[in-house]
């Protein structure tokens, strides 16, 4: 009896043995019986054999069918992202039956749009809840994003700052300010005898100044003073392309801040997301997406008083005539100047508290030698190069740097190469 071929093996004696032992059922006495029983069993395999090799072959079929989808996908995608901004969505429900994905545009259910599953991604990750990039056209998915609980937090440094007003050279009027308008609002008895006496008081300060001249410290100091947690992010990087995530990282940064409250919310380089509107238009030269994100800003400043939360948001700018007047009118502005003489030897003792000073040093001829221009940075990095003037020195002679006297010479030679 011929085995048949299909089988694929070495074993094809012991698969004919084990098909004679299995076809000697009760009741078969004639070896030729035993034999037909046999090649019909034989037969029965090789079909579930053909069945189960056609699955394998659609499936490969499949799979490089999607392989080639995908591929197209990723080439349209790519030509997409170079000629069109994408909307930020999310992900409703995966129809199996009709290979279907339910979207709907920034969280709006009246907005649902139902696409075609895209291959390149694998169908347990299109969950409802997902966060996605969309075509604002076709509302195709581009890409899956990772979840955050608060998508600002990328942007935001949460720190407790050990910064104190002491630290900071002069600025006692600048202080004065910042005690008065932070201390009312972040007392809970204050601002609740406040809410009830119906009194409004602006939630907001701006920081305005050169660079260099302490703003950053200064919010440190007052959050550090407080007692309260400090939330900071540089605003440009609130910014991103897609249409919509601006706004979407200014409410969640606030989202955020509420649940931390009372708190500090401190935006560094506020010109660079509330940029100030041409006159006569509502366009800014940033474009649509900053002035979106500006006013939803502006309805979070707003918002505090209705609700009674005690959120203090400090901004600082180096030029207040390219901040918005919407954020303007709504903030407290604060002049912080470039520190004066007293100012200026204050600031070169608190850096220079550590050093090993010579008797001889001088900080009023310091101060004399030093231009009228220099901010608390500059002094800052005048007493930084001094220290690195004796570690280099200290380096040549094979000791410590602080084993070296810091002298005036010291000092008139770094200022001088400075100016």
């Amino acid at each position: 009896m011929a085995i048949a071929d299909f089988v694929g093996t070495d074993r094809k004696a012991e698969l004919l043995n084990e098909l004679y032992e299995d076809a000697k059922q009760p009741g078969y006495i004639d070896e030729q019986e035993i034999a037909e029983q046999v090649i019909s069993m034989q037969a029965e395999r090789l079909v579930e054999y053909e069945q189960e090799l056609y699955k394998l072959r659609l499936g490969h079929r499949k799979a490089v069918h999607e392989q080639k989808t995908a591929r197209a996908e990723l080439d349209n995608i790519r030509k997409e992202l170079k000629t069109t901004p994408a909307v930020r969505g999310y992900v409703v429900k995966y129809e199996e039956k009709n290979d279907k994905v339910l979207v709907t545009v920034g969280g709006s259910k009246s907005m649902i749009h139902v696409i075609p599953r895209p291959h390149r991604f694998p169908i347990e990750e299109i969950v409802p809840g997902k966060e996605v990039d969309l075509n604002p056209q076709s509302y195709y998915i581009l890409e899956l994003l990772d979840s955050y609980k608060f998508k600002a937090e990328k942007f935001v440094v949460n720190e407790s700052p050990n910064v104190t007003y002491d630290d900071i050279g002069g600025l006692e009027t600048v202080k004065e300010q910042l005690r008065e308008h932070t201390e009312l609002q972040l007392d809970p008895e204050i601002s609740k005898e406040m809410a009830e006496a119906g009194v409004e008081i602006q939630n907001a300060l701006l920081l305005v100044g050169p660079p260099g001249t302490g703003k950053t410290m200064l919010a440190e100091a007052v959050a550090h003073e407080s007692g309260v947690p400090f939330l900071s992010v540089n605003a440009p990087e609130l910014v991103e392309k897609w249409l919509g995530t601006t706004s979407a990282n200014i409410r969640d940064l606030y989202e955020l801040a509420r649940k931390k409250a009372p708190c500090i919310v401190f935006m560094d380089e506020i010109d660079g997301l509330a940029l100030k509107r041409r006159k006569g238009s509502g366009e800014t030269d940033a474009g649509d997406e900053v002035r979106a994100a500006m006013l939803q800003l502006c309805g979070e400043l707003d918002g505090f008083s209705r609700r009674d939360e005690s959120i203090i948001t400090i901004f600082t700018s180096n030029r207040d005539d390219r901040v918005d007047d919407a954020i303007l009118s709504r903030s407290k502005c604060i002049e912080v100047p470039v520190p004066d003489r007293q100012a200026k030897l204050k600031i070169y003792k608190i850096k220079t508290c550590k050093y090993n000073l010579d008797e001889d040093i001088d900080f009023y001829r310091i101060v004399d030698m030093t231009p009228e221009c220099y901010t608390g940075r500059d002094i800052k990095n005048v007493c930084t190069e001094v220290w690195l003037k004796k570690a280099k020195e200290a380096k040549r002679l094979g000791t410590k740097a602080g084993e070296l006297s810091v002298t005036m010479k010291d000092f008139e030679e770094v200022i001088a190469g400075r100016i």
